[in-house]
């Protein structure tokens, strides 16, 4: 983690910089804080306001709360925010209100008048309030958002979904007042060279003043604040011009950024003692075109182990207040990801305040930075009948894909975001989507994906790869019961609740396209997506809520296996055995180059249809067994009982009579380095709680690679349950542990 003490002096060489954050070019004000809020209908402002929110934060938190918050509702149709504003002493020639991220439709008022609007809903706008701002006495700002998800353009993404009930409106990142001379960086890309010890640096001038050449100062600064290099620069620019300064500057002897090691430097802009910051790790990423399940960062093998986090649904939790805007809470959730060995997440149908990059960054997390947007519902896919239910469908409407979102629309969204995005070093892949069959975002990938100087690969979701280079992501729920199979049939029961020994059935190559994807892209070339790297990113159909109740969509797995009447604890601990088991069937099949989990945060409610693994948000508390099971399942060094009957006659004639059951045991080592020890396995009758066998096998498995070890169980005097324990010891490697529950019938 890099932390820069100290203020910006008018000489960089002589000063520590603080970090709070990617630094606008110019003066910043911060306008976080209290705003007054009230709502109302119509574009005509209120003459009171009654309540107080956040910035940033959402309307569901402002206080006295409203009746109805997230919901269409004839009670309101728009909320305004309100702030008073003085100015410093500083002189300046243009101002820039940045509003970091706003729903639903963006509109801003200054002493009374419009300044303009934005439409966007995940990325940032900027507006011009140089000729609006009062500079002897005090400001009015107001800002104006749609109240509901239903008052945004069908030309824009929303985040709609079909398993959303509530949506909130809100100012969710934040707000700053910009001042700055005529000459403004509306924007920099570092674009790291590890090879040759340099980064590129890409710097986008706006000015508005009379034609001149100006002088400018790039520097950067180690962890420690110190001077690696430095280089100045000129650029003639115009009155109303935009133009873009590309040079490099050298860094002798990087540390390159890693999730074990995120060391990250800092770049900044300096112009007559204006100043624009941001971070950036020397790091590259790349998935191996040549190899399914290979992806390399800084040019070495890297696993993507990890999770997803979705806080759009996590702000429809009743227990969402302002944690996503604590700092210390969400470090704190990233050590609870890192408590579970995971290294990396997908950014999953949301659109995550900019610290939260920071944070990742400096924790070392591998993100799969994912445009919100998951429309899973293609009504000419399904029947006029159907089309008519899904659009007058309170909930499902906002789930279906709006055709006037062309890719010209989407372009436009990309571009933005990844304007804001691509310096942070843990951004390390583009995902265009979630589960959406449509062409049109893979044409908008191929007009914007030239402007990501790094050429990060790209998802597209649930539509095909673009080009040789992408990847594609795998959603792999073995355990749905009741409401079909995805990976073979739909809207069709399967015949018993999904079970361990179902797994050798398995295609351990993780599926992609399911059955609709096959309907709607018809033709053979779409068969060859399976020659694309893979991240399996969800995976399991195991959620329960906080309290241990199962969701929406798990009730009838759980009521089938355990029982209606199944207590919390049964639940907690068969999820987290069996999403433990299926993360080290995953994990062991090295078909792909990741496994993520979902999700690391979601929410919990009678309606959820998933969940995330905290039984406290609070504090951060996970299910009771999960850390136990899991974290061991996603070690880096890990280990897996390729063994998955769970009932076996011991009567039977097919029992091996004098050599034992023969069980593989496979050992995943993610490492970098050789890595050597023993396997100790273990059969228990859990009746008596005796250990009946108890061998230790050496083992030898080298860097990024696997090795199967074949041990022998004998055959049990007695019926009844047992436990197949398999820990792995080495050196300087915490033990773990797989385990399976064998029935001898």
């Amino acid at each position: 983690m890099i932390v820069f003490l100290g203020n910006c002096t008018s000489n960089p060489h002589e000063q520590t910089i603080s970090w709070n954050g990617e630094k606008p070019f110019g003066h910043v004000l911060s306008l976080n804080g209290e705003w007054q809020l009230e709502d109302g209908n119509g574009n005509q402002p209120p003459d009171t306001f009654t309540r107080i929110v956040n910035v940033p934060g959402i309307v569901k938190n402002a206080y006295p709360p409203f009746e109805q918050v997230g919901l269409k509702t004839e009670k309101r149709e728009v909320y305004w925010y309100r702030k008073k504003v003085d100015l410093p002493d500083y002189e300046f020639e243009k101002a820039r209100l940045i509003i970091g991220k706003s729903r639903y439709g963006t509109t801003v008022y200054l002493n009374g008048k419009e300044v303009g609007s934005n439409m966007l809903n995940h990325t940032a706008g900027t507006f011009d309030v140089t000729g609006y701002l009062i500079k002897e006495g005090t400001n009015e700002l107001l800002v104006r958002l749609g109240a509901h998800i239903s008052d945004a353009p069908d030309t824009v993404t929303t985040a709609g979904e079909v398993e959303k009930e509530r949506y909130y409106a809100g100012i969710y990142d934040d707000v700053e007042l910009v001042l700055s001379s005529a000459s403004n960086v509306n924007n920099v890309q570092v674009v790291p060279d590890i090879k040759a010890n340099k980064v590129g640096v890409e710097v986008e001038w706006e000015h508005q003043g009379q034609n001149e050449e100006i002088e400018y100062e790039v520097t950067i600064y180690n962890n420690e604040g110190n001077l690696v290099s430095s280089q100045f620069q000129t650029s003639a620019l115009g009155k109303g011009n935009i133009k873009n300064d590309f040079f490099e500057i050298p860094i002798p002897e990087p540390t390159l950024w890693t999730p074990e090691n995120p060391n990250l430097y800092l770049l900044q802009v300096e112009k007559e003692g204006e100043v624009y910051q941001t971070r950036f790790g020397m790091r590259t990423f790349r998935v191996d075109p040549d190899f399914t399940n290979k992806a390399l960062l800084n040019e070495e093998q890297i696993f993507l182990r990890g999770t997803n986090v979705s806080l759009f649904r996590f702000f429809e939790d009743t227990l969402c207040k302002q944690q996503p805007w604590d700092r210390d809470w969400v470090v704190e959730l990233h050590k609870r990801f890192k408590e579970m060995h995971w290294n990396s997440y997908r950014v999953c149908i949301t659109a995550l305040p900019d610290f939260w990059y920071d944070i990742a960054d400096e924790m070392g997390f591998v993100l799969f930075d994912e445009y919100p947007m998951w429309y899973a519902l293609q009504n000419e896919m399904t029947s006029p009948e159907n089309q008519q239910k899904n659009l007058a469908d309170p909930i499902r409407k906002y789930g279906v894909y709006p055709h006037k979102l062309k890719a010209r629309h989407l372009a436009h969204e990309y571009t933005h975001w990844m304007r804001e995005h691509w310096n942070h070093a843990s951004v390390c892949a583009w995902d265009a989507q979630n589960e959406t069959w449509t062409p049109e975002t893979g044409k908008a990938v191929q007009m914007v994906r030239h402007l990501d100087r790094s050429n990060r690969p790209w998802d597209n979701g649930w539509s095909p790869p673009v080009q040789k280079g992408d990847y594609r992501e795998a959603h792999n729920y073995y355990a749905r019961y009741n409401v079909g199979s995805e990976q073979q049939k739909t809207q069709a029961d399967l015949p018993e609740p999904f079970k361990l020994s179902d797994l050798p059935e398995k295609d351990k190559v993780g599926f992609t396209f399911y059955f609709p994807y096959q309907t709607f892209y018809e033709g053979g070339q779409y068969n060859a997506y399976w020659d694309f790297p893979c991240v399996l990113n969800e995976y399991g159909y195991l959620w329960l809520n906080r309290d241990g109740t199962p969701t929406t969509l798990t009730r009838p797995y759980y009521d089938a296996v355990l029982g209606k009447d199944a207590t919390p604890e049964k639940r907690f601990y068969h999820y987290a055995r069996m999403q433990a088991a299926l993360t080290e069937f995953w994990r062991s099949s090295r078909t792909m180059f990741g496994v993520l989990s979902v999700f690391g945060l979601s929410f919990s409610s009678d309606y959820a249809a998933t969940g995330d693994m905290f039984v406290d948000v609070d504090s951060l508390t996970y299910y009771p067994y999960f850390k136990k099971y899991v974290s061991d399942a996603f070690n880096p060094l890990g280990i897996s009982i390729d063994f998955w009957e769970q009932e076996i006659p011991v009567k039977s004639s097919s029992w091996p009579p004098i050599q034992g059951l023969e069980v593989p045991v496979l050992i995943t080592n993610d490492r970098l380095s050789d890595k050597s020890g023993y396997v100790e396995v273990r059969l228990k009758d859990t009746s008596i709680d005796s250990v009946l066998i108890q061998e230790k096998y050496a083992f030898e498995v080298p860097a990024s690679e696997q090795k199967k070890i074949i041990t022998k169980i004998a055959k049990p005097e007695k019926v009844g349950d047992y436990l197949l324990s398999a820990r792995l010891i080495a050196e300087g490697e915490p033990e773990v542990v797989s385990y399976r529950d064998i029935q001898f019938k």
